[in-house]
């Protein structure tokens, strides 16, 4: 069975969504980035 490929997310698309979306985020270490600045109780604001 074949394994899918690895995605992360880089460095462009963290600042793009970032600015976007209205994120705060100014820790210069990125890892886990998805998980510091989400919010589920604004995920209706982020699809809008």
């Amino acid at each position: 069975m074949e394994q899918p490929k690895l995605k992360f997310v880089t460095q462009k698309a963290i600042e793009e969504l970032t600015r976007n979306l209205n994120l705060e985020f100014y820790l210069k270490d990125y890892q886990d980035w998805e998980f510091i600045v989400g919010k589920s109780e604004d995920i209706e604001k982020y699809i809008d």
